[in-house]
């Protein structure tokens, strides 16, 4: 005999997987979490077991309803296999799961897509509020800022996604919102300039398109078409006026010579958002028609922010690094740069401020406001210890303490002292747990107060929690 406590608990997890899903007489097999402790390669290996006995229980096959949080066990082969699958975010929503009716499935740019996923793009059908790149080197950069900027990205449950250029961009978003997801966008100013599809991409998000109409649009697509338009219009017909500091920018070093409307759109666009408000002033034409593109320039943008759709005011990533980049080798210039963002954080922030307010946008999470839960408990405990008082101004601190017996639970957050003269008792109330984020204490609290209202006024956030989030506010 051999002692199965000797072996792995992947392995002693795995044997149980088994022999469930090889017993004939099991029609119905529920599994949580089939990748404990196994290596991504045994995952594998029991997913394709699962699949392999999976199926209708009338044809001699069974019900097989597993939970997973490993991209390894999601088997998702094409956009079919979208229905099998529910996506969970949290325990107050409801799953999402996609109806196989549903007119998506039918895409052939979709399908696609899908078929090609590899283990990063499953990773994101894990997250609640992907946020779509448009290359590796991208993603090594964000990963880089996310860790200097503290934006905790990956715990309030985003995700850097790469995609392979802007062109897959409204793919992707469209698959991820598909699953219930909550994607946004971080793409060159080119995604702009070029055309709108990734515009239209983003129409129906409702924050954007609140957003529109309250700027008198209908949508984010009739608000960008103007100013996409007018760009066109300008860098052609005037690009004698602009073309000195437009050609200074990579993108018309870099671009494409046989498209050369596209490649002015571009670096005219880049130059108009990099160059400060009097050298576009000066230009000729400056006041009637450079300035009020710039200006609308920036709103659509900003507006696009709305909907999750990021757009990169200097250009390309590459035009925000701290050295200049070499774009023959993107992936160890990103590196480079990554290391850059480590050094000097704060000059990051100012360099990348559009990423940042992306991976602030995917980051979101409920705040957590300790105050609230300390108001709660601090009626639970002074309000009866203050009825106490009332009826016997005499009340010693063990009169108080049988007073509220009843909160033994949260008592201890608090020290409550007797204080005030007989014609006027009072508690002075300590908070005895120092490392809450809450201020306000010590507080007292008189005899014929309300309670209730010093709750709601006294006891409020800490400052020093205040600061930091203003803080980070206002930085770029």
């Amino acid at each position: 005999m051999y002692p199965s406590f000797r072996e792995a608990s992947g392995l002693l997890h795995v044997v149980a997987i088994l022999a469930a899903l090889y017993d004939d007489e099991l029609k119905a097999v529920l599994i949580d979490e089939p990748e404990l402790s196994l290596h991504p390669q045994y995952q594998a290996f029991v997913r394709r077991e699962i699949e392999r006995v999976a199926g209708d229980p009338t044809a001699g096959r069974k019900i097989v309803i597993y939970a997973t949080h490993a991209p390894a066990m999601v088997r998702l082969r094409s956009v079919a296999d979208l229905p099998d699958v529910a996506f969970f975010s949290d325990a107050e929503t409801p799953p999402t799961q996609v109806d196989q009716s549903a007119g998506e499935l039918q895409n052939r740019k979709l399908s696609a897509f899908a078929r090609s996923l590899g283990a990063g793009h499953r990773e994101a059908l894990f997250a609640t509020r992907p946020l779509v790149v448009e290359g590796p080197s991208d993603e090594i950069v964000l990963d880089a800022l996310n860790a200097a900027s503290g934006t905790n990205l990956h715990a309030a449950g985003g995700h850097i996604l790469p995609a392979t250029g802007k062109g897959s961009m409204p793919t992707i978003l469209k698959l991820l919102r598909l699953t219930g997801k909550e994607p946004a966008a971080l793409a060159h100013l080119d995604a702009f300039t070029d055309d709108l599809g990734l515009v239209q991409a983003c129409n129906d998000v409702a924050e954007g398109r609140a957003m529109a109409l309250s700027r008198g649009h209908a949508n984010l697509y009739d608000a960008a078409k103007p100013v996409h338009d007018q760009l066109a219009a300008l860098a052609t017909t005037r690009w004698g006026e602009i073309e000195a500091i437009a050609t200074k920018h990579s993108y018309w070093r870099a671009g494409d010579v046989a498209d050369d409307a596209r490649r002015k759109r571009r670096a005219v666009a880049a130059a108009l958002l990099q160059a400060d408000e009097a050298a576009v002033r000066d230009l000729p034409s400056g006041a009637e028609q450079w300035l009020p593109l710039r200006q609308r320039l920036t709103a659509v943008l900003s507006l696009l922010e709305a909907a999750g759709l990021f757009i990169l005011r200097h250009g390309t990533i590459e035009d925000s690094y701290a050295a200049p980049a070499d774009h023959a080798d993107k992936i160890a210039t990103a590196w480079a740069e990554s290391d850059a963002v480590a050094a000097d954080p704060a000059s990051a922030r100012v360099r990348h401020a559009t990423a940042l307010r992306a991976l602030q946008h995917v980051s979101r999470a409920k705040p957590i406001d300790e105050s609230a839960a300390v108001a709660e408990a601090f009626l639970a405990v002074v309000a009866p210890a203050l009825d106490e008082l009332r009826r016997n101004p005499d009340a010693t601190p063990a009169d108080l303490a049988v007073a509220s017996r009843h909160a033994r639970d949260v008592a201890g957050l608090f020290r409550i002292i007797r204080a005030g003269d007989d014609s006027a008792p009072s508690l002075e109330v300590h908070l005895a747990a120092p490392g809450l984020d809450v201020s306000g204490f010590p507080l007292v609290v008189k005899a014929d107060e309300n309670v209730n209202a010093v709750a709601q006024t006294a006891i409020r956030p800490s400052l020093r929690v205040a600061h930091r989030e203003l803080r980070r506010a206002r930085s770029p």
